[in-house]
């Protein structure tokens, strides 16, 4: 018993810390995205080759779905990566 009274508020004060933390990540992210300009994050443009899902795949080559390069825009919005602090996706 006197085990669980000393665990209890240990993990208390783990939860705050972590709690505490992840708040100042999420302001620090939205401070940090608030830096750029929408031309800085996107740009319209096409590109040498698209990649679709196997499952999409699978629907173009039985004539269920059209080629991608008729489902998409002449020249689709693209997020550019240069500013993605971890990574894309």
């Amino acid at each position: 018993m006197k085990l669980r009274q000393q665990i209890i508020p240990i993990l208390f004060f783990f939860n705050l810390v972590v709690l505490v933390n992840s708040r100042v990540f999420a302001d620090t992210d939205r401070q940090r995205a608030s830096k750029f300009t929408l031309d800085q994050m996107v740009v319209y443009q096409s590109l040498p080759s698209y990649s679709q899902s196997p499952a999409l795949k699978e629907l173009e080559k039985e004539g269920n779905l059209p080629p991608i390069s008729d489902r998409l825009p002449k020249e689709p919005f693209i997020w550019k990566t240069n500013i993605m602090v971890d990574g894309t996706g």
